[in-house]
């Protein structure tokens, strides 16, 4: 998430300022405003948890924030009581420099005994003293000098020092008046970056009381009183993520601001209900258009409106002017005269709203709109930017959006729908659970659901309980996982069925824990997980828990989860968890929802903490969902993705039921949008850019969007999440009950090809939604410094036809030693982008660079999109632009990079791929080749030739011990020794198909003449596709038309090459290898295209068929459990020890030979087999239900090959192996617990 930093315009006196300025004239001397601190949004006793103030002081003192003066007007009080030191450091996000005004109101208490210095550094680091408050309250500069002004006790000052940084002098001001003038900055200071107060000189007995508030930093030359501050147009710093609701309040001080959707408003810098009789009145969007209520709007205008019952017509007189308007009808008489304005009136709820563009005509107001919903009316041009101005729109949208309730308020609600400490309440109540019983009772597809969730919940009860201890170091991880997937279940069950064996293996799950010291605060994270399982257990289990189970749950909620999540709020001794309220991220909403989801669940029975909690989370958590703004993406990939979205559903379910409300939630801008997006960043794997693994669509987890579906009305993403359910064999999740009422249904879901998200800065663009057929690119800049970045602007991948080409490295492990930056994949080496000038240094694309796409067009034929990378490489180059297209008809991407430079510069262009590259002996063109399914890369531009490289670091990068090798993947790459001006153009075009008269290279045209291509001048034919292919006779099974490429297990390394056929809509040719075995391939014909089909024949190692023994045929697989939707049972019949069956234990796999077989040897592989052992045991059964162990053994742990195990002749038709245990080579440990997995299985008989 980019730190952003803009100046706006305020106009807090609009008449004043419209009486000096034309409209739309900034004028030049408006001062810049850097910040403001009025405490009064702190907790009572505590520091602010957002300001970048830290405090010193552990040694007795006190210092936090309490009601001095009064409640709505907090003061921070240092209040001494030891002989220590006490002091107060303010660190600001940018230096300012020039003529700078620091102001506070102070109260000294009890001087004797103390003085108070006041500080500032430059970014330099150097400091210098300023004045010093002597033991009397004597105000002396800082050459001990009094200015002859003495702070009375008991009652606030305001103090000002105005400083000159050109000058090198600073003035005092003590209630507005000069006090001291020109006063040397003998350090020298440039500009200031801190300020600190220093209580300090600490004599026996002191009892000195200092209070400050109203702290403000603006730029100036001398102080300004409330008046004048009010009065003032300012140009206002805005940086960080998120902006106070001071700085909002002076943004709009002249302004009217609506979001759709939301009951609030705010007018000239306060925020209000629209109809405080009727929250449901709120601004609208409909066909294209926003509208606002009129007679609100009007009232702060200064119109009048009235209603004529006879004609059922409104007048409305404004700026002179007077119309009349119906509802419905877009006539609208203006002065006596008839003119149409967008769109006719409407009316809601009894109120008619007017469209925003007629407002705005009829105020003389400018308008600004905002695809999320936001509306705001302005006396000068307004033009916001997401890629500019995201912290400040978020926190307008944000203080009318949310609800923001106390934890008080929270408790209230909860009391109202659950009196008597009721329960359940998380996820859902108990009208939630008689409908999920009625539903699973009523059969369908949630018995299934039902039936599969109870196999898991048996499977899980058989762990061994959770143990206490980091598994990396740093993590637990593992063991908050299983508490809440054990509790979560088994309570689950218990709800159902009733049946109290669930309940005690919840409460056994729960108690394993008691005796732990903490719950791993170190990695909140961990802390999160636990405390969503224990607030699901206690809710859950409520009815069944004992009086002293349910205080000793209480206990360890509070003692464990919520007092440290609360002293993290509060910035009680914590240093570095600034996803609480700086920075959004992922831990953002976990935390925050575990710890909501805790509170609910005990608020009732423990209220201190409890509340505390409560209202400090929904201010977190609602930062953590202005994430998604404005297009729902999430800025640190697809995989957090899933985990913030997970979270936050779990919070707002909970909420709901809890207390009938969501509070905003669902109305904040992307959460709309947000279901779409992993969907969108998804090809043959999801675009995995920053710290992320691909994930094939199933094993992406939506099943959230079940709940978006039915909270939001958008019916497509239901049938979107269970299209996927069954097309991938994704399990159903418990929460699944409560997200989907009713049944499912699978049913298409019209998405759009292209996408573009702000803020997250990343594109996509395909040529249809069949992964097997799907040709697909994507684009990434963004911000190198958000969370899990990688220096990686322009960093693309591109799939086709089920295989990924150009790709993305993934994560590097965490617990390397180094720093995140001089691991390669973390590199803008270990990307598919540009190298400038490669040495050793840490950030080899800037640190702190931010590109947005300047450019996004698409229409039927083609796509584009354009980004300015010249942040990345501003140390070396004028200007870098990368484009990326998808053209002639969506059959060929280009990657077009531009480079301007007044100097020389060493330049690689990088692309990781998995494919075996062939080169052309001029260096131009690259056949990529993934098991027969290629694509050619051709370099269109003059300059350059390709090469191809390891991916690894360079000789001149940092080398960083134990770092993933990359083994299976090499870079193609163009490597220029010294260009200034470069221009690179490479075209991608799948083989898959052949064009008639060849592929067809478009015009390399500059950037800045891209245009869509012509619809017209497009030739798009048919692709002509088979109907069928058969093996040696036999259908080829699993066979689809839209599917191209396919693997065939060979029964022995000594097989023949079969005879291959094949039937399609065209002429149909098969060419076999040159060498066997290989790739086979059949082309379909028409009078378009020549499609390309391939099938690879995977050889299994030498094998006991080599000598003599007989293969049996595997019918049919099956497994206890398939947790991994891309782990499948048949995986283990495909010759590839790529590819796995996986399940945690204790888990099995039956394989069905049809009839009954004498069965000798089973030769298995196991999944990283070289480096681990596996127990396991082997049954055998004649009906599938009675079973006779034959077999008890372990793997050899040297070998992820075949490995034979003789079964003694055994006479069956089903087999079925159980994994039993793991056991790390050079470890004497068998655990229990872990993953079975198997890669391949065969078995034999002498027959």
């Amino acid at each position: 998430m980019k730190l952003m930093k803009r100046f706006f315009t305020v106009a807090l006196a609009a008449s004043l300022a419209l009486s000096v300025f034309p409209k739309n004239i900034v004028a030049a001397s408006q001062p810049k405003w850097y910040y403001g601190e009025t405490f009064d949004a702190v907790d009572n006793g505590f520091m602010p948890g957002s300001s970048s103030i830290t405090s010193y002081n552990d040694k007795g003192n006190f210092m936090g924030v309490v009601e001095v003066p009064r409640a709505s007007d907090k003061s921070l009080l240092f209040q001494i009581k030891t002989s220590n030191d006490c002091l107060m450091h303010k660190k600001f996000d940018n230096a300012m420099s020039g003529k700078v005004v620091w102001q506070a109101t102070v109260r000294p208490d009890f001087n004797a005994g103390s003085s108070k210095i006041f500080y500032v550094y430059d970014s330099a680091g150097t400091s210098q003293g300023l004045i010093r408050i002597d033991t009397e309250g004597n105000i002396l500069d800082i050459n001990t000098a009094s200015i002859g002004y003495q702070l009375p006790e008991g009652k606030f000052s305001t103090i000002s020092i105005a400083m000159d940084f050109d000058k090198k002098t600073y003035s005092i001001f003590v209630n507005y008046k000069l006090r001291a003038a020109d006063i040397s900055l003998e350090n020298m200071l440039t500009d200031m970056t801190q300020f600190r107060i220093h209580v300090t000189g600490i004599q026996k007995n002191c009892k000195t009381e200092f209070y400050i508030s109203d702290m403000k930093v603006y730029e100036g030359s001398e102080p300004l009183s409330p008046v004048q501050m009010n009065e003032t147009d300012w140009n206002i710093s805005v940086s960080g993520n998120s902006v106070s609701d001071e700085i909002v309040s002076m943004v709009m001080g002249s302004k009217v601001g609506f979001f759709a959707g939301a009951p609030r408003a705010i007018v000239k810098g306060k925020v209000g209900e629209i109809d405080a009789s009727d929250k449901s009145v709120s601004p609208f969007e409909k066909d294209g258009e926003f509208f606002v209520p009129l007679r609100f709007t009007s009232d702060n205008f200064g119109g009048t409106v009235s209603w004529n019952s006879e004609t059922s017509k409104t007048s409305l007189i404004a700026s002179g002017s007077e119309y009349i308007l119906s509802a419905g009808d877009k006539s609208v008489v203006c002065n006596g005269k008839t003119e149409e304005i967008s769109h006719a009136p409407q009316i809601r709820g009894g109120r008619l709203f007017v469209p925003a563009s007629f407002a705005a005509k009829a105020f003389e107001k400018k308008l600004f709109t905002d695809s999320t919903g936001l509306i705001i009316f302005s006396n000068t041009e307004v033009n916001y930017t997401w890629g500019e101005d995201e912290a400040l729109l978020k926190s307008i949208i944000g203080l009318m959006n949310f609800d923001r309730p106390t934890g008080e308020q929270i408790l209230a609600a909860v009391e109202a729908k659950h009196p008597g400490n009721g329960h359940p309440r998380i996820y859902g109540t108990e009208n939630d659970f008689i409908r999920i019983k009625n539903e699973i009772a009523a059969g369908g597809v949630k018995k299934q659901w039902y039936d599969k969730i109870k196999a898991e919940t048996e499977a899980q009860m058989k762990k061994t309980p959770v143990k206490y201890g980091v598994t990396d170091g740093i993590r637990m991880r593992q063991q908050g996982a299983q508490i809440a997937t054990i509790v979560g279940l088994c309570s689950f069950m218990y709800k159902l069925t009733g049946e109290t064996r669930y309940a005690e293996r919840a409460w056994t799950e729960m108690e394993a824990t008691f005796d732990w010291k903490d719950w791993n605060p170190t990695h909140f994270l961990d802390t999160g997980q636990m405390m969503n399982g224990f607030a699901i257990g206690y809710d859950w289990l409520y009815d069944w828990l004992t009086a002293e189970q349910r205080e000793k749950l209480r206990e360890e909620v509070v003692e464990n989860g919520l007092t440290p999540i609360l002293d993290i709020y509060r910035g009680v001794g914590v240093k570095d968890y600034d996803w609480a309220w700086k920075t959004p991220d992922n831990w953002t909403l976990e935390c925050g929802s575990g710890a909501m989801m805790a509170s609910l669940a005990i608020c009732d029975e423990e209220r201190d903490v409890s509340l505390d909690v409560m209202t400090n989370a929904m201010k977190s958590m609602e930062m953590g969902a202005l994430a998604y703004a404005p297009d729902g993406p999430w800025y640190e990939g697809v995989s957090y993705w899933q985990l913030s979205t997970e979270t936050l559903v779990e919070a707002l379910t909970s909420l709901e039921a809890s207390t009938g409300k969501t509070y905003g939630f669902l109305n904040s801008p992307g959460v709309a949008e947000t279901g779409y997006y992993p969907y969108a960043m998804m090809g043959v794997y999801t675009f995995n850019f920053s710290d992320a693994g691909e994930l094939t669509s199933a094993q992406l987890d939506t099943k959230e969007l079940f709940y978006f579906s039915d909270k939001l009305g958008d019916r497509a993403l239901a049938n979107l999440r269970y299209e996927r359910m069954v097309r991938d064999n994704i399990e159903p999740d418990f929460r699944e009950f409560f997200y989907c009422k009713g049944e499912p249904v699978a049913g298409e879901t019209d998405m759009k090809r292209d996408f573009y998200y702000r803020i997250a800065e990343t594109v996509s663009m395909r040529n249809n939604w069949n992964t097997d057929s799907m040709l697909f690119a994507a684009m990434h800049a963004g911000d190198n410094a958000a969370n899990h970045g990688h220096l990686d602007i322009g960093q693309f991948v591109i799939d086709s036809f089920g295989d990924r080409f150009a790709a993305d490295l993934g994560y590097e492990d965490y617990n390397l030693p180094g720093t995140f930056f001089n691991k390669y994949r973390n590199r803008a080496e270990g990307h598919n982008t540009l190298l400038m000038n490669p040495d050793d240094r840490l950030y080899d694309q800037n640190f702190d660079a931010y590109a947005t796409f300047e450019r996004f067009e698409s229409n039927d034929v083609s796509a584009f999109a354009i980004t300015d990378m010249t942040c990345a490489y501003k140390d070396y180059v004028n200007s870098a632009k990368r484009g990326i297209k998808m053209t002639n008809g969506r059959t060929s991407v280009i990657v077009q990079d531009e480079v301007r430079s007044d100097n020389e510069n060493e330049i690689y262009w990088f692309m990781n791929t998995k494919a075996d590259v062939t080169l052309s002996e001029d260096g131009k063109t690259a056949i990529l080749n993934i098991n027969g399914n290629k694509m050619e890369a051709k370099l269109l531009s003059e300059e350059g030739r390709f090469t191809v490289m390891p991916a690894v670091p360079l000789e001149t990068s940092p080398q960083v011990v134990g770092q993933n090798e990359n083994k299976d993947y090499r870079k193609l790459a163009i490597h220029f020794e010294s260009a200034k001006d470069l221009d690179i153009c490479v075209c991608f075009t799948p083989l898959v198909y052949e064009m008639e008269g060849g592929i067809k290279y478009p015009e390399v045209k500059p950037l800045a003449e891209w245009t869509l291509d012509d619809p017209s001048k497009v030739k798009i034919g048919e692709l002509p596709k088979l109907y069928n292919i058969k093996i040696d006779g036999d259908e080829l099974k699993g066979f689809d038309e839209n599917k191209n490429f396919y693997s065939y297990a060979l029964k022995k390394a000594d097989s023949p090459m079969p005879k291959v056929e094949a039937e399609g809509s065209g002429e149909v040719t098969v060419n076999y290898p040159e060498q066997w075995p290989g790739v086979i391939e059949i082309k379909v014909k028409n009078e378009y295209y020549t499609n390309v089909y391939g099938i690879k024949f995977n050889v299994p190692p030498e094998s006991l068929a080599d000598k003599g023994f007989v293969e049996i045929d595997v019918k049919e697989v099956s497994a206890s459990r398939v947790p991994q939707a891309a782990n499948i049972p048949s995986n283990t019949l495909d010759n590839d020890f790529d590819t796995r069956y996986s399940c945690e234990m204790p888990a099995d796999i039956t394989f069905d030979f049809g009839e009954e077989k004498d069965l000798q040897y089973v030769s298995l592989a196991f999944y990283g087999g070289a480096v681990r052992k596996c127990h396991f045991c082997v049954e055998t059964s004649n009906d599938g239900s009675s079973w006779t162990k034959v077999f008890e053994g372990v793997s050899s742990g040297e070998s992820a090959e075949l490995e034979n195990f003789y079964i003694g002749g055994a006479k069956t038709r089903y087999v079925r192996i159980t994994g039993t245990g793991l056991q790390l080579n050079g470890s004497d440990t068998i655990q229990k617990t872990g993953w079975f997995s198997l890669t391949e299985f065969k078995a034999y008989t002498s027959e």
